[in-house]
C-alpha cells in the first residue's frame, strides 16, 4: 500500500507540474503606427517613447515619415518628436495600449499646442 500511496502522490505531483506550466500566459505586444508631418507633408524625425513612469524606452528614426512602433505592452505611452538636428518639435502624444491593441497616430510636428490625450 506505502508504495502505490506514494506512486499515486508522485503522479498527482507531476500533473500539477505539467498543467501549471501550461496556463502560462504571455501577453500579446501591442504597436503604435506612426505617421508624422510638417507643414502637411511627410517629415523624419526621432521618435522617443516613454513609459507611464516617464523613462525612455525606445527611440526611432523615421525616415519617411511613417514607423511602426513595436513589441509594446499594454499600457500608456508618451511620444515626444526630436529633429535629426536634436530640436524638439512642441507636439507631444500620450497614447493608451491594449493587448493586441494597434493605434494608428497621425502627428503634425508644427502644433504649438498639442490636443489632449486620446482616450
Amino acid at each position: 500500500m506505502g508504495k502505490q500511496r506514494q506512486l499515486a502522490w508522485s503522479t498527482v505531483l507531476t500533473a500539477v507540474l505539467l498543467w501549471s506550466g501550461c496556463s502560462y500566459y504571455d501577453p500579446i505586444p501591442a504597436t503604435i503606427d506612426l505617421h508624422t508631418t510638417l507643414s502637411g507633408q511627410p517629415h523624419g524625425c526621432q521618435a522617443l517613447v516613454f513609459n507611464a513612469q516617464g523613462n525612455q524606452i525606445q527611440s526611432l528614426g523615421i525616415n519617411d515619415g511613417h514607423v511602426v512602433v513595436e513589441k509594446l505592452a499594454a499600457g500608456t505611452y508618451t511620444l515626444k518628436f526630436q529633429g535629426f538636428d536634436n530640436q524638439m518639435y512642441p507636439a507631444v502624444r500620450t497614447v493608451k495600449l491594449f493587448e493586441a491593441g494597434e493605434v494608428k497616430l497621425n502627428v503634425e510636428l508644427s502644433e504649438k499646442d498639442p490636443p489632449p490625450a486620446q482616450p
